[in-house]
């Protein structure tokens, strides 16, 4: 089994945080817009992230496809 630590740029880095804070505050305005019994809310916040999970998911499997593994 080999373990392969990536090394990404900064602003990849950045980008991966500010695509974590937006999924964690989607999520969270789609949870308390359900408490709350505000359903459109909240079913505009639940395809809001499940937009974002798949945005970051293509990235994810995009980034991987391009890179070259070096022996």
């Amino acid at each position: 089994m080999t373990i392969t630590v990536r090394k990404l740029p900064w602003w990849q880095w950045a980008l991966v945080c500010l695509w974590l804070l937006l999924e964690v505050i989607v999520v969270q305005t789609a949870l308390a817009s359900a408490a709350e019994e505000e359903h459109r809310a909240a079913v505009i916040s639940w395809i809001a992230a499940a937009v974002l999970t798949a945005i970051g998911i293509a990235a994810y499997l995009r980034g991987r496809s391009g890179r070259v593994e070096q022996p």
